[in-house]
């Protein structure tokens, strides 16, 4: 560390400890260690929901960059409430040509 670099880093200590930004700080680093927990709990329901999702709905597709774009991107949105029956109805399912042969209404 440069001497330019102490002076900064002990300047801000004193800025921090003169103005009483400690607690703050503290609940700060608290708060974000307690986010990124959460953030990878949240990650591991996405990519399980995801990878569920994507065998129902293409069981005989092969590994792909394409399929890991799916497995994240759908789940995500699905999330917020986009729940793209379109793609789920017209078709994309494994059972639907099946349906649509003994007269059942894919769409």
């Amino acid at each position: 560390m440069t001497e330019q670099q102490e002076k900064l880093a002990s300047s801000v200590v004193r800025f921090v400890s003169n103005c009483k930004m400690e607690f703050f700080v503290d609940v700060c680093c608290l708060q974000l260690t307690e986010l990124v927990k959460f953030l990878l709990v949240l990650a591991v329901f996405i990519v399980s929901f995801g990878v569920a999702f994507q065998a129902i709905l293409h069981p005989n597709q092969t590994p792909s960059w394409s399929t890991l774009a799916d497995i994240l991107w759908r789940p995500y949105w699905q999330m917020f409430g986009e729940l793209f029956l379109d793609d789920v109805s017209s078709g994309m399912g494994p059972y639907s040509a099946a349906l649509s042969r003994r007269g059942h209404s894919v769409s």
